[in-house]
């Protein structure tokens, strides 16, 4: 079994090609699109999601069988079609390419694979079992959900709405790191479901300030 690197890639504007119409392939189309990532479908037919999308514009559908034409530009390749022969040819032609590849078909022969995910917003929790146990994976992914809520994604995002500010008042790094472990704990978590917005922010100027009163800043 290999053992995998865990990786979070940005797709914007970079070509990804889906090898199948199914609904397999619609379900990684959705994901590719929601990264922007330019996306081309090559299959003779196509389920009605796909369709759609081609009619919108958000992808390129190109009505044909695989040729290895179809991976010119490509940085990523996903192959939906569950035919031996056309996966093998595929990893072939990604190889000589150095293009990764995912084959649903045969994992074997991609050198990558998807993990399971968990996302609220800007949080995105991925697990992978190295292919030993997909159910196992699927049975963490059912008790985080249970464990982070949209809440967990909604107080990220005030976290990350708070960098500038708190960026502009503690100069200092050591100290201004300090402060956003105590605004990631917990205990401020808990503050955050409870509190009015206002009281918040009063009790984070607070922090602020002794933070500077005890430094002499």
């Amino acid at each position: 079994m290999e053992n995998y690197y865990p990786l979070f890639i940005n797709l914007r504007g970079k070509k990804c090609v889906v090898i199948g119409g199914g609904e397999a392939a619609a379900d990684r189309i959705s994901e590719l699109l929601q990264c922007r990532a330019t996306v081309a479908v090559v299959s003779p037919r196509a389920v009605s999601r796909i369709s759609a999308w081609a009619g919108l514009g958000w992808i390129t559908w190109l009505k044909e069988r695989y040729h290895e034409h179809h991976l010119e530009g490509a940085f990523l390749v996903i192959c939906t079609v569950r035919q031996a022969e056309l996966n093998q040819q595929v990893y072939r032609d990604c190889h000589t390419r150095n293009i990764l590849l995912n084959a649903t078909g045969a994992p074997e022969a991609g050198c990558f694979i998807f993990p399971t995910v968990v996302s609220r917003g800007p949080l995105t929790i991925a697990i992978s079992t190295e292919g030993k146990c997909p159910a196992f994976a699927h049975q963490l992914k059912r008790d985080l959900e249970e464990q982070f809520t949209e809440t967990h994604g909604a107080f990220l995002s005030y976290l990350g709405g708070l960098r500038d500010y708190i960026w502009e008042e503690l100069p200092d790094e050591t100290r201004r790191s300090a402060l956003m472990e105590e605004l990631a704990s917990p205990e401020f978590f808990k503050l955050y479901r409870n509190l009015p917005l206002e009281a918040l922010e009063s009790r984070i100027a607070a922090m602020i300030a002794r933070i500077k009163k005890d430094t002499g800043a």
